[in-house]
């Protein structure tokens, strides 16, 4: 996780991260102090949100459910080369 969040290049000054997960806290320090990158967390879990994250970043974000579902594929999709249909287990 560390080393994907640092590989930045000198073009690119801002990264969202979706996560919720505090071992990424080190990560987000140091692309924000090295990197001098601004880094949002965007966090999946409504009424819980790692102190650790909301110390390093930039600023964060809660994904609302509604905004979720309403981003949701369709469970069965068609298309010329065929059916997708999303698996039961999900």
């Amino acid at each position: 996780h560390t080393r994907s969040l640092c590989d930045w290049s000198s073009d690119v000054c801002s990264s969202d991260l979706i996560s919720n997960d505090g071992d990424l806290a080190r990560a987000i320090q140091i692309a924000r102090r090295v990197g001098g990158m601004a880094v949002g967390v965007v966090n999946p879990h409504e009424g819980r949100q790692s102190r650790h994250l909301a110390r390093e970043a930039s600023f964060m974000k809660t994904i609302r459910r509604g905004d979720l579902a309403s981003a949701e594929l369709p469970v069965r999709l068609e298309d010329a080369h065929g059916i997708i249909e999303k698996p039961a287990e999900w």
